[in-house]
């Protein structure tokens, strides 16, 4: 739980919430990491335990797509006047 907790908090901190997909993996992240709190109160530990791998994994992806986002941009930027650059 705390490893997808600090998953979540890098994406946020790597400015997710600024980035459209980022920002669905990171609210669906959110998401799994409340509801397994809401698990573990409710004394069911092993689907807590999944329910907080599947927000490490969302929010994994969140930080992904930040650095894709953020490498697309730096070679927008680097590439000459004119260039032809592709978006996928």
């Amino acid at each position: 739980m705390t490893s997808s907790i600090a998953s979540v908090n890098t994406a946020e901190k790597l400015g997710a919430s600024q980035v459209p997909e980022a920002a669905r993996a990171l609210e669906s992240a959110k998401h799994e990491v409340a509801w397994a709190r809401a698990l573990i109160v409710n004394g069911k530990h092993g689907r807590a335990q999944l329910m907080a791998e599947r927000a490490e994994i969302d929010a994994a992806l969140a930080i992904a797509l930040v650095r894709e986002h953020e490498a697309r941009r730096a070679a927008q930027q680097a590439a000459p006047p004119g260039a032809a650059t592709s978006t996928h």
